[in-house]
């Protein structure tokens, strides 16, 4: 199985990136493979659950007359078993946050999520092999004696194709298409013969028109024998004709293979794919045969790297219903190296009953080395890397979990080939339920394999004979228990089968981090477990003295029993000016604890008996930070804490604007650890999706005019890369990031990023939109991009205020050993005082002081260096601020202390440079000016008409900062630094 970007570490992703882009690109020429790898949300899109078609054309007609979503579309992805919908709209629009708060609040619309690609997982193809070594393995090609799936034993019990009352198998293949006219696939393709091609009506009443050869959910036609680049070695490997003198066989020498197109690699299609599936075995149990499919099983060779199944339940819902009408579902897992019980993926994740996760094996024997595998979310491992099957059009190599995944499907077909009445009978009586038998078959198979131990639930790999001699067993009086059923109370769970196996079963189990089993003998079916714990994860095994080495524990499966105290299913926040509150749906009997803080201040703790909390007499732009905790009565327990919520109390433009919205990124490796901005300082972890909004956190205030220093550290889980910030803030608060409002763009760099931002005098007084963006890729402009995957958004309210002009002009006027003063030339006409601040250099603490015409800072250090900077103050507002500068007591010498006898004005100066005081002073021998980089400038002061006021002509001089020194009798008075600045 191939993933368009494999997940084996973010170091490997980095270096690689492009490369595999680049083999991608020439390997798939078409869209549906070229998609951005990994979980990609299509933004504008998504996939909306409803109670009816009414509803949605409802939705549609109270929207479309909104200019802002004039361009808004509307389509139908399925009927059953979900009413679902895609809604699609222009994906730069920025007012997509509107439009989910009126799909949440539509009283017709039960859930919606974001539509996201997903990616096709098959390897690229390697060296062609001259026989189908995973069906039978003579060591060739340097392969393991013996390292197949035994598929020649079972084919002496059957070669596939008919139930055992005579029902034809169908498997649904869901992919890319399948070159049908292929000369090893043309007698296995399923044609719906209730339906007439191409007459442009729906002969069989299915709700699709002409699905004469299968169907394309994308193109809503039967056009599935086009494309097929993945699709044909997928079903290749299912059901390619066996024993017809023709290239090679599938796992099924007769079975019928029903291509489902996606189309378009979305999650979306892939929902509509399963709908076309669900119809056709819905339409066939209800007809009694006489119309749709029997589809036993589905494959799915591609998925969604790196996503739970709780942020996608309606796929996971899909296999509980298609089950219910007795499909089995198989699909491949990821292919990264990585446990997907820790970073997720999907379906893999999915804990339904009817799904079976596959991964890769090699010709070895043994895990290939770039598959996913998980204790509790991977069921089994098949022959995937490098096997030998049908290409597009002709034969070759083919591999990933996308091989794998078919020889698993093959096999839960061919097991429902097995002559067996009492399977049949099943089948047809109870149909979720054969589901669970050929399941638990096809795992208590599984061969057990070193590589596939303790990280599988079966801890083995596929073995076609032995899983059909499990089946073969149940029509025998003594048979291994199959469709096995557990339902846990507090603290028992009750464990049931279909049918009596003829002898007690021994069943062993523990809590998935032990290591010692509890084994209890001989319990019959219907048998209790008691004694366990409440709301805790078992782990159990059994095992039987009938069926295919008797003897031995088979697959495992996990449950939990009850009595856990949930979190609440949903927390509703209202906002309104000076207030929030906070709603919770809840089930159980209990009571909560909300642990919250207002502006980041004093942490709170309160316990509520009610489902809700309020907080009221807020300000504007007032911050609430809380977690809720819910605490059960029933056996005293509490539940895990919930994430962080931020609400805040309406903070102007910032909140009222409906800014372009951000899709999930990866940042589990690289985010934006700090962020410091003035003195305005946040700390942060790596945030849920890559995303979250600080509005309201802490009152930024930023002046008109202002210059601010910011800094931007970033956290790395392992290696830092190379990356690029960029922040924009919405100076005239129309809702969007003008080309304009990009006030910092830096990168690439790896651990912090440094800079000063402006802002404008123009900009809008009051709150708005401040948004960092860490990035891995650089992109244009501040909304979602395609080209943005890994990586992490902030968003921060701040709010602008009428600005304080800069200090221009100020001197050292003197110095001395242990004190500095500061003069002021000319302060700004609004300003009411200056500020200074002062501190040793290189240590981290100011000392500050107010003053208005000079001030004199006492105690200080002989001969040591001072770090500066100086700022008007207008009211309650502070200018940016002059940049740092640096300056130096004067050194004591064992004499009396040297002052200076003059001072220098104006600094900075234009024109004309004043000294004024006692130049001809019998001790100064000399005074030299030079430029920092050395240079003597030739200076000659002039009487001007003040008296004891001298004067140098700097006019001509360039711009830039000056030394001047003077030379006395008792050595060289400290230097003194001035600025020559032309406007």
């Amino acid at each position: 199985m191939f993933s368009i970007f494999p997940m084996f570490s973010h170091y490997f992703i980095l270096h690689f990136r492009y490369f595999l882009s680049f083999i991608t690109g020439m390997i798939f020429t078409f869209q549906a493979f070229s998609a951005v790898p990994g979980d990609q949300v299509l933004s504008g899109q998504y996939i909306v659950e409803v109670t009816s078609d009414e509803t949605i054309r409802h939705f549609f007609i109270q929207n479309i007359s909104d200019p802002d979503f004039h361009d808004l579309s509307i389509e139908k992805l399925m009927d059953k078993p979900f009413c679902l919908w895609l809604i699609k709209t222009d994906p730069y629009n920025d007012h997509l946050p509107l439009l989910e708060k009126r799909l949440r609040t539509h009283t017709g619309v039960l859930r919606f999520f974001r539509n996201r690609t997903i990616q096709v997982r098959k390897s690229p193809d390697d060296p062609l092999f001259s026989n189908q070594w995973q069906l039978e393995n003579t060591g060739q090609s340097g392969g393991l004696l013996g390292a197949d799936m035994d598929i020649l034993e079972a084919w002496d019990i059957s070669e596939g194709g008919l139930t055992y009352s005579g029902d034809t198998i169908v498997v649904a293949v869901l992919d890319d298409g399948i070159n049908g006219r292929h000369p090893d696939m043309v007698d296995n393709m399923w044609i719906n013969y209730h339906e007439i091609p191409d007459n442009g009506l729906d002969d069989d009443d299915n709700g699709y028109v002409d699905d004469y050869y299968g169907w394309d959910v994308t193109l809503n036609n039967d056009d599935v024998y086009s494309g097929g680049g993945h699709g044909t070695p997928v079903a290749g490997i299912i059901g390619a004709r066996g024993n017809n003198t023709v290239g090679v066989s599938g796992v099924n020498w007769y079975i019928k293979i029903m291509p489902v197109n996606y189309g378009e690699a979305t999650e979306a299609r892939a929902l509509a794919s399963y709908g076309y599936v669900y119809t056709m075995r819905k339409l066939y149990n209800e007809t009694h045969g006489q119309k749709g499919a029997f589809i036993a099983v589905t494959n799915a060779s591609w998925g969604i790297d790196g996503v739970f199944s709780d942020e996608a339940s309606l796929w996971c819902d899909l296999y509980d219903a298609l089950g219910s009408l007795g499909i089995l579902n198989v699909a491949a897992t990821s292919n990264s190296q990585v446990d997907v019980d820790e970073v997720g993926d999907m379906p893999s994740t999915c804990e339904s009953e009817f799904l079976v996760i596959a991964t890769n094996v090699n010709r070895q024997d043994a895990l290939h080395g770039s598959s996913a595998y998980g204790r509790k979310s991977v069921d089994i491992g098949a022959f995937g890397h490098q096997v030998y099957t049908v290409s597009r059009n002709s034969y070759g190599s083919f591999g990933g979990t996308s091989g794998a995944s078919p020889h698993v499907a093959g096999l839960a077909a061919l097991l429902y080939s097995a002559p067996c009445y009492a399977l049949d009978s099943l089948t047809h009586a109870d149909p979720a339920t054969s589901v669970l038998v050929i399941r638990d078959m096809l795992l208590s198979g599984a061969e057990p394999n070193v590589s596939l131990e303790n990280i599988t639930s079966s801890g083995g790999r596929v073995n076609a004979y032995r899983a059909m001699s499990n089946v073969m067993d149940l029509c025998s009086p003594c048979s291994v228990p199959a469709g096995i059923t557990l339902h846990p109370t507090d603290t028992s769970v009750v464990i049931q089968w279909p049918w009596d196996s003829g002898s007690p079963v021994s069943v062993r189990y523990k809590k998935p981090d032990e290591l010692s089993w509890t084994i209890i003998d001989n319990l019959f079916n219907g048998g209790e477990l008691k004694n366990l714990n409440f709301c805790t994860e078992y782990e159990i095994q059994w095992s039987t003295t009938c069926g295919f080495l008797p003897g031995m524990f088979g697959y495992s499966k996990f449950f939990r029993t009850e009595g856990c105290c949930q979190l609440p299913d949903e927390v509703r926040a209202e906002i309104l000016p000076g207030s929030v509150r906070i709603e919770l749906n809840h089930s159980q009997n209990a009571w909560y604890r909300w642990v919250y803080t207002i502006d980041n201040e004093e942490v709170r703790d309160t316990i509520t008996e009610d489902k809700y909390i309020q907080w009221s007499g807020l300000d504007e732009c007032q911050t609430i930070r809380f977690t809720v905790q819910s605490q059960c009565l029933k056996n005293s327990n509490t539940s895990e804490i919930s994430e962080n919520y931020i609400h805040s109390t309406p903070c102007g433009s910032c909140t009222e604007n409906n800014y372009c919205q951000f899709g999930r990124k990866t940042n589990s490796q690289e985010w934006i650890r700090r962020f410091q901005l003035g003195s305005f300082i946040n700390e942060s972890d790596s945030e849920p999706n890559g995303y979250t909004h600080f509005l309201g956190l802490q009152k930024i205030k930023l002046s008109q005019g202002a210059m601010y220093d910011y800094e931007v550290e970033v956290g790395y889980l392992n290696d830092a890369y190379s990356e690029y910030l960029k922040m924009y803030i919405d100076f005239n608060q129309d809702g969007s990031f003008d080309a304009g409002e990009e006030v910092s763009s830096v990168g690439p760099l790896t651990d912090v990023f440094k800079g000063r931002i402006l802002i404008p005098e123009s900009a809008a007084e009051g709150f708005t939109l401040m948004r960092v963006i860490l990035t891995y890729d650089n992109f244009d402009g501040a909304c979602d991009t395609s080209l943005f995957e890994f990586g992490e958004v902030e968003d921060y309210c701040v709010f602008i205020e009428k600005g304080c002009p800069d200090v221009i002009q100020w001197v050292i006027s003197e110095k001395t050993t242990s004190g500095i003063t500061f003069q002021v030339s000319e302060m700004p006409e609004s300003a009411d005082s200056l500020k200074l601040d002062i501190r040793e250099a290189g240590t981290v603490e100011w000392d500050s002081y107010y003053w208005v015409d000079s001030v004199h800072v006492q105690n200080l250090k002989s001969c040591q260096e001072y770090e500066y900077r100086i700022y008007s103050v207008c009211g309650n507002i502070f200018s940016a601020g002059a940049p740092m500068d640096t300056t130096k007591t004067l050194c004591s010498n064992g004499t009396e202390d040297v002052s200076l006898p003059f001072r220098i004005y104006p600094n900075p100066a234009t024109h004309v440079l004043f000294m004024e005081g006692d130049p001809e002073a019998s001790r100064i021998h000399r005074i030299d000016i030079r430029s920092m980089d050395g240079q003597l400038w030739e200076t000659e002061f002039v009487p001007s008409e003040i008296e004891n006021r001298w004067q140098v002509d700097v006019s001509l001089w360039p711009s830039g900062m000056y030394i001047l020194t003077v030379y006395s009798s008792e050595g060289v008075l400290t230097p003194v630094r001035f600025v020559i600045t032309h406007h």
